[in-house]
């Protein structure tokens, strides 16, 4: 089965919540690698998400890397971009590809 790979970066300019992490990630930037793969047997291409990685440091600056719902890395950014004290925003860069 063929697979591929898309890793982008995701900036959060405060504390923001994330899906299957118990503590909030703290403000910068983190790596995300999310994995395709190719379904077989249709008339077009058809790429099905099999996983989410999230990657960074905690508040304490030890490495940590999350694996994450199929949406979460979408969500994430929207999250960050809510309404706060700060009016904080975040950003998803595209893939190398795409620049």
């Amino acid at each position: 089965m063929n697979r591929r790979s898309a890793p982008s970066v995701v900036r959060f300019g405060s504390p923001s919540p994330v899906p299957g992490l118990t503590d909030e990630v703290p403000p910068g930037s983190d790596k995300i690698l999310v994995e395709d793969e190719l379904l077989h047997g249709f008339s077009f291409e058809v790429w099905r998400r099999t996983a989410t990685h999230l990657t960074g440091t905690t508040r304490s600056d030890e490495p940590r890397c999350t694996s994450m719902a199929v949406r979460d890395p979408e969500a994430a950014p929207s999250r960050d971009k809510a309404p706060r004290e700060d009016d904080s925003e975040a950003a998803l860069s595209p893939p190398e590809d795409l620049k």
